[in-house]
């Protein structure tokens, strides 16, 4: 009489399902009005990044009547200052917040305010 001992292995993969990561979602907080020689300052506190490391970049930008893009300022940072001058009361400025995460090298979104500055008030005679 034989006797057939076998031993039987079994391997057991564990699938565990990889999350997402959304995509960044900018916010820029500006101010209501803008003047010229009066600092603005622009902030991304309601952006949603869910990554550890994301990066902000701002651009102060204006176009001619050729539609050329000419840029004003640049600035790396979670707030951006940019004061308004005397040429840009009559041109459309525009500030663009670009929100990159850390998780992908095409992971970014994009906000932008438009704004024409108004003139600084006349200085009032004492």
């Amino acid at each position: 009489m034989k006797k057939v001992i076998g031993l039987v292995l079994f391997t057991v993969a564990m699938l565990v399902p990889t999350v997402a990561k959304a995509a960044p979602v900018p916010v820029i907080v500006a101010p209501t009005t803008f003047t010229v020689g009066v600092p603005a300052t622009f902030d991304s506190a309601g952006s949603v990044c869910d990554t550890s490391v994301c990066s902000y970049t701002w651009t102060a930008t204006w176009r001619n009547s050729n539609y050329r893009t000419f840029v004003l300022a640049t600035r790396v940072d979670t707030t951006f200052t940019y004061t308004p001058t005397v040429a840009d009361t009559g041109r459309v400025v525009t500030v663009l917040l670009k929100v990159t995460s850390n998780n992908s090298t095409n992971n970014f979104r994009t906000a932008q305010v438009s704004f024409r500055a108004q003139p600084a008030p006349a200085p009032v005679a004492a």
